[in-house]
């Protein structure tokens, strides 16, 4: 489920710890697709039981990353119950 993904969780909150390190090879491309696979289970696994609603506000201030991530994110969820709403 999302456990595999709880060091990517805490290094995208800042929140690294010895416990839930990022592996010392993830970088790139490598995290970039790690952070892409785990923001969508954080959304699809949630949706197999119930609808989902993400909600992002200001979204003219995210950066070129979250912009692409996001991209990527929207297709693979839209099929499973996941409605994402930008504003």
């Amino acid at each position: 489920m999302l456990a595999p993904n709880l060091p990517v969780y805490a290094y995208l909150l800042a929140a690294g710890s010895e416990r839930f390190a990022l592996p010392r090879s993830a970088g790139g491309e490598q995290l970039r697709n790690a952070i892409v696979q785990a923001l969508e289970q954080l959304l699809a696994v949630p949706a197999r039981t119930r609808p989902v609603l993400v909600l992002f506000e200001d979204w003219h201030w995210a950066d070129d990353a979250s912009r692409d991530a996001l991209r990527m994110i929207a297709p693979r969820v839209a099929e499973q119950g996941v409605l994402i709403v930008v504003n």
